[in-house]
């Protein structure tokens, strides 16, 4: 079966997961790794893990364009600058899960990992004048806290997929 890795990354954090967990896995699996820039016809493949940064609990427009177009068979993960296990983390964790059920997906697998927030959005936080003073503090707090994924997240994120992988049928 051959599958695919691609990502979408604004800052670096989700390239960098995308090439970790293609890393970990290409040689148990037949994958090939793309970045949706290069808008990668994905058709021919059997299975995907599709990865983003988190945009209001969702993932970002890329990967919600090329999700129309994914294989049967998909995963997803995210890099946010909220930790995982937030209040905003399980949000976008629903959100992974809601996307693959809304494009009727074979869930291979939803992901979120610590991602260092945009340093450009950070600076802007106090400019959102249009998002309540209360949300633009925990955003403010959740930007100061932000932190690149460890290499033991990393690892932890390959074996994840290589069990959802195994258990999706996917050799």
């Amino acid at each position: 079966m051959k599958g695919f890795i691609a990502y979408s990354s604004k800052t670096g954090n989700t390239k960098r997961m995308a090439e970790y967990l293609y890393d970990a896995l290409k040689d148990a699996y037949d994958l090939t790794l793309f970045d949706l820039k290069e808008k990668p016809d994905v058709s021919t493949f059997d299975y995907g893990l599709i990865g983003g940064w988190c945009d209001r609990a969702l993932p970002d427009k890329a990967v919600m364009k090329i999700l129309d177009r994914a294989p049967k068979k998909t995963g997803l993960f995210l890099t946010m600058g909220a930790m995982p296990d937030s209040e905003h983390g399980e949000r976008a964790m629903e959100g992974l899960k809601q996307c693959l059920a809304d494009h009727k997906k074979e869930n291979l697998g939803t992901y979120l990992c610590p991602g260092k927030v945009d340093e450009k959005l950070a600076a802007r936080i106090d400019l959102l004048v249009f998002v309540p003073k209360k949300a633009r503090e925990q955003m403010k707090e959740a930007s100061e806290e932000s932190r690149e994924a460890t290499e033991e997240e990393l690892k932890e994120a390959a074996i994840y997929f290589r069990e959802q992988l195994e258990k999706g049928g996917i050799r």
